[in-house]
């Protein structure tokens, strides 16, 4: 499934780089500026799930897919026709399950970083570009057997564990971008998060407790930007480019 996933998101790449480096298509408007976005990610649970299953104490199987919020700014690169961008980014979300006498299971991540992108206008209004996204962060795995009612029954009874790991990831996206106003813009990304494995887990305690279950956290993601901001004539700033 994952294979077909990549491939897919390959040929969309593959096709939105064609048309943005098309003979004779107008650059996009260099635009600056920054914003929120909201994401879909998938990733496969089967490690953790197994995992889970095989405690013996109850816990729900985790879910393939969650939301991820986040945003970031923006700012064209003095470079070339103005088409070349930089993006600071950050987004973070969680996949959850619980059943309805208290046991919860939890995987939570968080991750910032930077992405360079390029952009080709095909209308006056739309452009469709492609990027590169890197980013670090961390990955908390979080399982309760029962809810405590209070501090101090809580941890006379510890009725919850979690674990971390620390988070490398690389994040090849293609998308359009939609100017709604001179000052207001709408991007549409298709992409795929591919994590490969960085680190081990780590108890709260931070002592290491080995690389099983191999999670990862690849898989497809789709994000909705809505960006704010102004077009900067870069070539203007910078003759020659």
């Amino acid at each position: 499934m994952h294979r077909s996933i990549r491939n897919r998101w390959l040929r969309a790449a593959l096709a939105a780089l064609a048309l943005a480096v098309l003979p004779g298509a107008a650059a996009a408007a260099p635009f600056a500026g920054g914003g929120w976005e909201v994401g879909y990610q998938s990733f496969d649970p089967g490690p953790v799930n197994d995992a889970l299953r095989q405690s013996g104490m109850g816990y729900p199987e985790l879910p393939a897919q969650f939301l991820v919020f986040g945003g970031g700014g923006t700012s064209p690169l003095p470079m070339g026709d103005g088409g070349w961008s930089l993006t600071g980014f950050g987004a973070g979300g969680q996949a959850e399950a619980r059943k309805p006498n208290g046991p919860l299971s939890r995987l939570a991540l968080g991750y910032g970083g930077v992405r360079v992108g390029y952009e080709r206008a095909v209308t006056d209004r739309l452009a469709l570009g492609a990027g590169l996204g890197l980013a670090v962060g961390g990955l908390t795995l979080t399982a309760m057997k029962a809810e405590a009612g209070t501090v101090s029954g809580g941890l006379q009874t510890p009725q919850e564990v979690s674990f971390s790991r620390f988070l490398v990831l690389a994040i090849p996206d293609a998308g359009a971008t939609l100017q709604l106003t001179p000052t207001m813009r709408l991007r549409l990304g298709v992409g795929y998060t591919w994590d490969p494995g960085v680190g081990t887990w780590k108890n709260v305690a931070g002592t290491s407790v080995g690389t099983e279950p191999a999670l990862r956290m690849s898989g497809l993601r789709l994000g909705l930007t809505l960006l704010f901001g102004s077009e900067v004539d870069v070539r203007a700033e910078t003759p020659g480019l």
